[in-house]
Order: C-alpha cells, then structure tokens, then sequence
C-alpha cells in the first residue's frame, strides 16, 4: 500500500508493507506528527502586553544603608555586602571590597582619584570626606570597569554636599547642617554647607570638624585613639544654556590623630584639594572634562601620642652600651604626595545604544 500525505508546505510520500490496521494506526501517527510540526512552522510575532501600575516593594532588595555614627566615613562601607573596614584609626579606616583594600580599589571623591600622603595609607581617599559632608555615596559591585582607572575590583563613588541650580534669576538660600556625636570617646563631628544658587550661578561655603579623646572599648581606653580634623571649601559653579562650568576647593587640616594599629600616629595632614570641570551638550552629544590637584603634607611620630620604645632593657651584656639602642627611640618621619588628573568623556546615539568614550590619567609623586 502506497499512501501520500501533503501538508501546507511539503509532500512526504510514505510506503507501507504491513497488516492495514497497523498501516492506519501508523498513517494516524505520522498526520499527528506533520501537525505538530506545522503547528511550530506556522507561529507569529508574540504578543505584545503592556501593564501600567506602581510595583509592590521589593522585599529581597537591601534596605538604604543609614550614615554609621563615626567620624570616619569609611565605616559605612561596612554596610555593604562584601565590604568591610581595616580600623588602623578613627579617621584611618581602610575599606575593603570582596578581599581587595588600599590602590586596589577604585574610591573617586567629586570625580577625584585623591593620593594618600602617609606610606601607611594613615590618610586612605575617605579621608578627605567627612561624614557631615556627604551627600551621595555609591558602590558598583563586581569588577572594576575601565572608567575607574587601574583598579582591579570595586567602584566606589562619594559625592560632597553643593548648591544647586534652581529656576528663575532670584538667588535662593540653600543650606544643610549635621551632627553627631559618641561617648565612648566623648566626641563629635559638626558640619555643614551654606550656598546661593538661581539658574546661572551657584556659590556655596562648606566647613566640618571633628574631635574625640581616647575611646573607652569596654575593657579599658585605648591609648592613642583620639582624632582633630578640620575640614573648608568653597565651590562656584556658572550655567549658560546646556553648558556648565565649576570649581571646587578644599582645605584639609589633620591635627593629632592616633593609629593604633601602626607603629606611628598622625601628627599633622596639611591637604589641598582643587578641581576645574565642565559639562554640557553639543552637537547631539554629551561633554565632561575635568581637572583636579591634590597637595597633601604629612608629618608622623611615635612619641607625641604614646611612649616611645625604651631600648634600655635589651637582653645582652652589651645591648645598652650600643648608642643606637639607649634610651628612647624617639621617631618622626616627614612625607609629601602630589597629584594631578585630568578625566574627560562624550556619549552620544549610536546604532541602538549609546556609546561612551573617555579618556583619563592620574600622575602622582611621593617623597
């Protein structure tokens, strides 16, 4: 027996030698297999649905993480997944990110990569950003992107508190002030932003300080654990059209500051902080360039905050005959850092996306 089956597309001719009825059940299970396979040739464009609606809140997303009461801004990396702190010092925390700590994370202050002065990282970038100064702090997960610099893992982007543009040619007064304060070691931190700001120009005054004695951790006071930390600056920023062009300038004043966990305390950090930038639209594109300095001076010692080792018991009959080796090893060392970077970028459509392109570098000096 010879049968044809024909379908909207192709004819499969089937040949059979077999009884009739398992010839028919054989016919009935191949038209059930050509529709199957016509039935997946033969699909449209799917469906286009449209929901409109406020979504519920999402309850496996991490609650906004809250400001530590600390002087030291780095403690709020903490907070993170995958991020902790190395406690040199109150205001000498070293964030981690997924094991990774010190050059080998990203930390940009106001679109700055910012030096460390002092050769043990006493002055790592967070630093320079008090807690009463902040106004956004964002951490991109996973590994560095080339936008960050040669860094291998984590991005850590702070923002300081700055006027802001508003409408109209009237200046309005914006302002913004912050306190905290601990008693474990009796101290504070105050701080705050004044500004001016219509459509065109925005000026603004920000200032901060900080201040604690030895910390009482429970089971005694920490010795050399006290902190003095003055911070300034002004901003200015000028708006024409789609086109913006600013300023920033910060002054950093590091008084006695204990590191417990170093060999040496911070006897002083005397830091600059400048930055030229501009942004803006042109040409169906978007702008950025920038131009920034940091001019940080360090002194540390190992006797202002604590005793100075005392070499006088060195075993041996000869040890206190040595003269390096008499009395105590009063030490202080003098350290510079200078740096200067510049960033720019442009974004525009392209094909279906956007693409971006930058160009960035960072020189820095160490003495």
């Amino acid at each position: 027996m010879i049968s044809t089956f024909t379908t909207r597309h192709t004819a499969f001719p089937a040949v059979f030698f077999c009884h009739p009825r398992r010839a028919l059940a054989a016919v009935l299970a191949l038209c059930c297999t050509v529709g199957v396979g016509v039935a997946f040739a033969d699909h449209g464009k799917p469906e286009r649905i449209i929901v409109i609606g406020t979504p519920a809140a999402d309850a496996a997303s991490s609650p906004r993480p809250r400001l530590p009461p600390s002087p030291d801004l780095s403690d709020l990396m903490a907070t993170f997944p995958g991020g902790g702190v190395v406690a040199n010092g109150r205001l000498s925390g070293q964030m981690q990110y997924r094991g990774l700590f010190g050059p080998r994370v990203s930390v940009r202050i106001d679109g700055m990569s910012i030096n460390s002065g002092g050769p043990n990282w006493m002055d790592p970038p967070l630093h320079y950003l008090p807690n009463t100064l902040i106004d956004s702090f964002r951490v991109l997960r996973g590994g560095a992107s080339v936008g960050s610099g040669d860094h291998l893992g984590g991005d850590v982007v702070a923002r300081s508190k700055h006027a802001r543009f508003v409408a109209g040619t009237a200046f309005e007064q914006q302002a913004s002030l912050a306190a905290l304060g601990q008693s474990a070691d009796d101290g504070y931190s105050v701080g705050g932003m004044l500004g001016l700001a219509n459509a065109r120009h925005r000026a603004d005054f920000t200032f901060s300080r900080d201040a604690g004695d030895d910390y009482d951790a429970g089971s005694g006071v920490v010795a050399a654990s006290e902190y003095d930390r003055d911070t300034y600056g002004f901003a200015y920023g000028f708006r024409a059209g789609e086109h913006e062009w600013g300023l920033h300038y910060r002054r950093i004043n590091t008084g006695d500051t204990g590191t417990p966990a170093l060999p040496f305390d911070v006897r002083y950090y005397h830091t600059d902080l400048a930055r030229l930038f501009y942004k803006g639209s042109w040409r169906g594109a978007e702008w950025e360039a920038s131009l920034y300095r940091s001019d940080v001076r360090h002194r540390m010692n190992n006797y202002r905050l604590r005793p100075a080792p005392d070499f006088d018991n060195l075993p041996g009959p000869d040890a206190d005959k040595l003269p390096p080796f008499r009395g105590d090893d009063r030490r202080w060392v003098d350290a510079t850092s200078d740096g200067l970077g510049f960033s720019s970028a442009v974004s525009f459509d392209w094909l279906q996306g956007t693409l971006n392109l930058g160009l960035d570098a960072h020189a820095a000096d160490h003495e």
